[in-house]
């Protein structure tokens, strides 16, 4: 049994206090092989890229203390999302797991100063490990490339949906006002041109630029299948950005909130299909939905990947590299049973054999020689965010949708710099 120290940031922020179901899985799995976890969502202290920034009001002592009082044995920080203060604390291990690049880890500089302190947990493709020797100067054995892991687990349910999508179609903002504020044609072909360039080779890649190309591409894909019995769930904000390029993805999403684990793992299992969509930031690695519905009774289909044939030896994934070819798998894969059958079970195999969490911690046992696997009882709790009253409730206004949208306007940027200019 093992005190690990868990802090990550929430890609669902706009839910005050939810995690993402995958880190909800890893905690679960942690706390059920017998370990103590103590839980920081960041999104609720710190800055999202810079950890040293915290948010006003927030009692760091408090934190601190709470921390020091829990001496944790290991850190793990998805990104390296953790408050500054914790690192400076706390002389135990540190396990950056790559959530995404390493070009999104908080704080960089950070890292460099302690690097001897950190490993790096990526998936089967070692570029993200080339990449942090290269960039933190750590050592190659500093990095450790394993495969993919889930909680979910499959169940008989009553089918309701054809086809499910789960997640967010990206976040093109930046690029898209680059390309708006375009006033002659010299200007439009400089931008494609960076955009090729910075969406094409790979030593330049832009996030933006990325989440630009992917957000394009997902909205072709689900207009393409919008007729054939789609469910489409995710935050509302992002989602409905889609309805001047395709009114169907409208009419297919669903405003019933899916961000527990429990809650997935039930929409999945009354699913006959569940497409994984074109992440431009991820040529050949895989998203974290896939080994969930690999888990589940639905059939996971997906464009084409290195880590696919790894992840599943027993059955070949079926693929797709278009948005039409995607609309055709899909008719394939509905009016033939056998066929989805065949992929569901193929994947299941695998799943039990090489993507449950308990996989991962015996590896992690060998590289930290600390146990994490036990017949005790484990526990889960939750480091909670103390504010001022007022404050408290000025924080719970930023995290609405109208609020994010209104941070996008010119009007938010105004009232910004009048509000810096009387409290800089």
């Amino acid at each position: 049994m093992a005190r690990i120290l868990f802090s990550a940031f929430s890609n669902i922020d706009w839910i005050p206090g939810a995690m993402d179901p995958f880190f909800q899985g890893f905690i679960t799995e942690l706390s059920e092989a017998g370990n103590q976890v103590l839980l920081i969502r960041t999104n609720d202290f710190i800055n999202t890229f810079d950890i040293k920034k915290w948010h006003t009001g927030i009692d760091k002592d408090a934190l601190v203390e709470t921390v020091k009082r829990f001496s944790p044995q290991l850190i793990i920080a998805p990104n390296h999302s953790i408050p500054d203060a914790l690192l400076q604390c706390t002389d135990c291990p540190i396990l950056i797991y790559s959530a995404d690049a390493p070009a999104h880890y908080a704080s960089p500089d950070v890292i460099r100063e302690n690097v001897d302190r950190y490993t790096f947990l990526h998936h089967w493709d070692q570029t993200f490990g080339d990449v942090c020797v290269k960039n933190f100067g750590c050592a190659r054995e500093q990095n450790i490339h394993t495969g993919y892991y889930t909680a979910i687990k499959s169940a008989e349910s009553e089918i309701k949906n054809n086809l499910v999508f789960i997640g967010s179609l990206g976040w093109p903002q930046i690029i898209r006002s680059r390309f708006q504020e375009l006033t002659s044609q010299e200007e439009l072909t400089a931008l494609l041109a960076e955009f090729d360039e910075k969406t094409q080779v790979k030593e330049k890649w832009d996030t933006n630029f990325l989440h630009l190309l992917t957000f394009s591409e997902r909205v072709r894909t689900l207009d393409c299948i919008c007729d054939l019995g789609l469910k489409i769930y995710g935050w509302p904000y992002n989602l409905l950005e889609a309805v001047p390029y395709s009114i169907g993805i409208a009419r297919c999403f669903d405003f019933t909130p899916v961000f527990t684990l429990e809650k997935t793992e039930e929409i999945l299992n009354q699913t006959l299909i569940a497409p994984t969509l074109p992440n431009a930031q991820a040529p050949d690695g895989l998203s974290w939905r896939c080994v969930d519905v690999m888990a589940s009774s639905a059939c996971l289909i997906s464009p084409p990947k290195k880590d696919l044939k790894r992840i599943s030896p027993y059955v070949e994934i079926p693929t797709y590299q278009s948005a039409l070819e995607c609309r055709e798998l899909c008719k394939k894969l509905l009016a033939d049973e056998a066929w989805r059958r065949e992929v569901v079970e193929g994947s299941h195999k695998a799943v039990e054999e090489h993507c449950r969490f308990t996989h991962l911690f015996k590896k992690l046992e060998a590289h930290f020689g600390l146990p994490l696997t036990s017949q005790e009882k484990g526990s889960i709790t939750r480091a909670e965010a103390l504010y001022p009253v007022p404050h408290n409730f000025i924080f719970r206004i930023k995290q609405t949708p109208a609020y994010k949208r209104w941070q996008k306007t010119m009007s938010f940027k105004i009232a910004k710099k009048i509000y810096r200019s009387i409290w800089p």
